[in-house]
């Protein structure tokens, strides 16, 4: 029986992103019963992301230290499962108290996982002499896209339970997964020789991480506020506020499995500039506010546009990095925090006192800080023209 958890170490990092996503997937569709079970007013619930983004930029940045301890396979044995407990308790919280401390708990176990699985993804696409990061992040976009949906409508016709109980079997079986299939690479050690280009961290890897945090922030704006926005927006289709979500990730999906094709064709700095001109867009048209139609389409164009940014960005940090891999995705994760810490609170308070379109104008505007941040980032350091897959970085 336990022969059918057994998978390739590059199936086995799939099946870690999906269901990553998956757990995603059904908090975000959820998200509107939650708040109402819980009593969290918009206001209150963008001081909770501030905090549940504290606690996951603390988590993905402690990954590089840990690293030297614990290889990634064992950090991944322990962060899955804890994930897997926190999410379902989280979709069940009875209270604002309750939800606020769960959403940190969310924090702390999704940023290890992230940070860890990635680390583990650049390993696969070195063995695999070929890019495939860029896909994998396919698959968590993959698994946010149904749960989503099936997220809103279970949690308004069915009630939150169920949406508990599926979070616990997919956990359950992508623990049993890593615990099978994840190779034990051991401890990771620095290069000793840095290689060209972003080397060792300074102002253009700094950079780097700076527009991925606002990626990120938009990301999760999308993901967190946009079954709110449409139930807010179209009261009749609350059933189908995921629909917000399952489109943003759907459309993730998409330019993600197209996006290692496009990454041995191009680079991945012009990848990321290209993504945030999309994504730019996107944002102006949900800040519009034009109806219920045309947000799921500014949500679908944010999901295609922020879809290969964060995958490329890790690739191009790492492949240029003399760090190992999960010592440089830390320092990218700290430096986002510039952006994502701020912006859940100021999008709550903007929302609470004015609307949801005024949130997303002020996302808007920091789309378009981030392609001046990108622009810059050409300045200080010319981009290669093409994209190579990283090099193991541990030792042992």
């Amino acid at each position: 029986m336990l022969s059918s958890f057994s998978v390739s170490p590059h199936r086995a990092v799939q099946i870690v992103f999906a269901i990553f996503g998956s757990g995603s997937g059904l908090w975000a569709g959820a998200i509107p019963s939650v708040l109402r079970q819980a009593h969290l007013t918009p206001a209150l619930y963008g001081q909770a992301l501030t905090l549940y983004a504290v606690a996951y930029i603390a988590a993905m940045s402690s990954v590089g230290r840990l690293s030297r301890h614990f290889s990634l396979r064992r950090i991944l044995c322990v962060g899955v499962p804890l994930l897997g407990l926190v999410v379902p308790a989280l979709v069940m919280s009875p209270s604002s108290l309750i939800c606020c401390v769960l959403l940190v708990a969310f924090g702390l176990t999704g940023g290890l996982v992230d940070s860890t699985m990635n680390a583990e993804g650049t390993k696969v696409e070195a063995d695999m002499r070929r890019p495939v990061l860029a896909g994998l992040h396919g698959m968590a976009s993959f698994g946010i896209c149904l749960p989503a949906l099936l997220g809103s409508l279970l949690a308004v016709e069915v009630g939150l339970g169920a949406v508990a109980a599926i979070a616990l079997i997919l956990f359950a079986y992508g623990t049993m997964v890593v615990w099978r299939s994840i190779p034990e690479r051991g401890l990771e050690h620095s290069s000793a020789a840095a290689r060209a280009g972003i080397g060792r961290p300074g102002l253009a890897l700094s950079l780097l991480g700076l527009a991925i945090g606002i990626s990120i922030t938009g990301e999760m704006a999308a993901a967190t506020w946009s079954a709110k926005f449409l139930e807010v927006q179209a009261p009749g289709l609350a059933a189908l506020a995921g629909a917000g979500t399952a489109f943003f990730a759907a459309f993730q999906v998409a330019i993600r499995l197209l996006a290692d094709r496009l990454r041995t064709m191009v680079s991945d700095y012009v990848l990321i500039v290209a993504s945030f001109v999309i994504a730019l867009v996107g944002f102006g048209v949900v800040a519009c506010d034009l109806g219920f139609a045309a947000s799921v389409l500014g949500f679908a164009l944010i999901g295609f546009g922020t879809g290969a940014i964060v995958p490329c960005g890790f690739a191009l940090a790492v492949a240029r990095s003399s760090l190992p891999a999960a010592a440089t995705l830390s320092f990218v994760a700290m430096v986002s925090a510039v952006p994502r810490l701020p912006a859940p609170f100021i999008i709550g308070e903007l929302s609470a006192r004015y609307s949801f379109a005024a949130a997303f104008i002020f996302l808007t505007g920091l789309f378009a800080a981030a392609l001046l941040i990108m622009f810059a980032l050409g300045i200080v350091k010319a981009p290669a023209t093409q994209s190579p897959a990283p090099q193991p970085a541990i030792e042992g």
